[in-house]
């Protein structure tokens, strides 16, 4: 700083008293009436300060990462972040105090878009109103809520970043019929028992449920396998995957709701062939920031969730819960785990077969793609060439 500009701002700040000391122009603080960008100078300083105490919980020696570190946190794009995950929190009289910071007039830096950068002064101004008010236990809760949203998606990207830029598919199988194999070979043996299904199935061992099932799925009678269901948990995919997948009718579906679910910061699948193309994955990850700034920009502009979801990419990351029988599931994975299938699901499909093996070994010896199922491919002409490698995965 230049000594003339330094002067000028000592004779902006400190007039001398009577005494010879510093006039004190403001006996009281009067928050309401304070510049919004006053606010939240004081906001972001504060929230410097709480960083900078909260991140000793994982680092005390390494200085310069500190430093560094705290800098990442408290930047415009995650404190826009921050406000995102804790919007819910807040209060109608805390909205207001953001919207009234979010508005005042700034100029955004370079490192952050127009949109996050005005979120962040919001937040700011927030924190800087309860520090003002002396409301410190909201102030520490808002705070450390804040720091937690942000620690957490930190370390999402990070994740994010260690698999290529892209999203790893995530299945679970939630919940299953309980003893899958020996409920198919009961209904089965109903049919040509006279005895009930109580007394079948005290009196089916294991080694005879496992028979049973392999002679019903190599005769083809697939209503006995309908009895058993299967719940599936599946993250990490995008809505081009989704859109597929519910075209399977003999299924039950519930899928992460974009009219009640705020899109700000969404995640995105990058297909492989983007990936791997370093022009294409810049246009597309452009193209994808553009799309985030644009939904963040229609919310704040009043329009609701379920009016700015029509700008949302089909690459878009969702979340959906699927229940099927293992009729459906076995028609499934001959669709879904044939190499003609589209990458994602076939993935997709691939880690549900191996999760239902752990639990019905037998029921889903050989299931899969149609010719690991029947030993034969049904495609014809548009078969994909893989008919060899793909029998060798057969078990006899």
């Amino acid at each position: 700083m230049r000594f003339d500009h330094f002067k000028t701002l000592v004779d902006m700040m400190f007039v001398p008293d009577a005494a010879g000391g510093i006039l004190q122009r403001y006996e009281t603080v009067d928050v309401k009436q304070l510049n919004p960008l006053v606010l939240a100078y004081i906001g972001d300083a504060y929230f410097h300060l709480f960083v900078r105490g909260r991140i000793l919980s994982y680092e005390q020696c390494k200085v310069q990462v500190l430093h560094q570190f705290s800098a990442q946190i408290v930047s415009a794009v995650w404190q826009a972040r921050a406000y995102h995950g804790i919007e819910a929190q807040l209060t109608e009289r805390e909205k207001a105090v953001f919207r009234r910071g979010r508005n005042a007039k700034s100029h955004a830096p370079r490192s952050a878009s127009v949109a996050e950068y005005h979120m962040s002064t919001g937040f700011e101004a927030l924190l800087g109103t309860l520090y003002l008010e002396e409301d410190y236990d909201r102030l520490y809760e808002l705070a450390e809520a804040s720091f937690q949203v942000i620690s957490q998606a930190m370390m999402k990207e990070a994740a994010k970043k260690k698999c290529g830029d892209s999203f790893m598919i995530k299945v679970k199988l939630l919940e299953h019929t309980r003893d899958p194999e020996k409920v198919v070979a009961m209904a089965a043996r109903l049919c040509y028992s006279a005895a009930g299904a109580e007394e079948l199935s005290e009196k089916i061992s294991d080694a005879e449920a496992q028979r049973m099932v392999a002679k019903m799925v190599k005769l083809g009678h697939a209503s006995t396998i309908e009895h058993v269901s299967f719940t599936f948990g599946i993250e990490g995919v995008s809505r081009v995957l989704t859109h597929q997948l519910v075209r399977h009718r003999i299924a039950s579906y519930d899928q992460q709701s974009q009219r009640y679910v705020a899109e700000h910061d969404f995640e995105y699948i990058v297909p492989p062939t983007i990936a791997a193309n370093p022009a294409a994955n810049e246009k597309y990850t452009k193209l994808l920031a553009s799309i985030r700034q644009t939904y963040d920009e229609l919310t704040e502009m009043g329009i609701p969730k379920e009016d700015a979801r029509y700008v949302l990419a089909n690459a878009t990351e969702t979340k959906i819960l699927v229940t099927m029988n293992a009729r459906s599931l076995l028609h499934f994975f001959n669709l879904r785990c044939c190499y003609r299938a589209q990458w994602e699901i076939r993935e997709m499909a691939a880690l549900m077969l191996a999760e239902v093996k752990k639990v019905a070994p037998t029921l889903f010896r050989n299931a899969g793609a149609s010719c690991v199922n029947t030993g034969r491919c049904p495609e014809g002409e548009m078969t994909c060439g893989h008919l060899a490698e793909m029998l060798k995965l057969r078990e006899e």
